[in-house]
């Protein structure tokens, strides 16, 4: 894998192409890749792919080497009806394949990799709702409003999480 990876600079450099190798993750770890270290300590850029539902993604940025990391990006795998096949043999197939559409709304969303790994069910409520106030004071500055929330402002981005009897804004 090293030679491999110490190959990619040389394409790059030759050819103006972007190099990307798309691996598997660890089992045991999804945050890291399987085998040879090489994988991340030479790449500049390391994205994951973590199935948040049956049909929802985000893609987390792990490394980047040159540039400030940015925030998870959710997408939603849809299927795409493309027609009646046209190979001769009269069975009328229908081809279908799949494309990843951007969410730009992922406050509902909840990672159940986190709880995996241990973290509590408030650790990964927590982690939502920072994720949503860093959504809210996007959206804020970007229409010149104040970057201040109340908290059923915040609550509203969620789902059953919050909505138990003996939970208090």
């Amino acid at each position: 894998m090293t030679a491999v990876m110490a190959n990619a600079p040389e394409l790059v450099q030759d050819t103006g192409a972007h190099v990307m190798f798309v691996h598997h993750t660890s089992a045991a770890d999804p945050t890291k890749a399987r085998g040879s270290t090489a994988l991340v300590g030479n790449a500049d850029t390391v994205l994951v792919l973590k199935p948040i539902s049956k049909t929802g993604v985000f893609m987390e940025t792990l490394k980047q080497r040159s540039m400030s990391r940015v925030d998870d990006i959710g997408f939603e795998i849809v299927s795409v009806d493309y027609g009646v096949d046209g190979d001769g043999d009269g069975d009328g197939d229908m081809v279908t394949n799949s494309r990843a559409d951007l969410v730009k709304d992922t406050t509902g969303w909840t990672d159940p990799t986190a709880a995996r790994k241990g973290n509590s069910s408030s650790q990964v409520r927590a982690n939502d709702v920072l994720r949503t106030l860093g959504q809210l004071e996007a959206e804020a500055e970007a229409e010149g409003a104040p970057v201040v929330f109340r908290t059923k402002e915040v609550a509203d981005h969620f789902g059953a999480s919050f909505e138990r009897d003996n939970m208090k804004p």
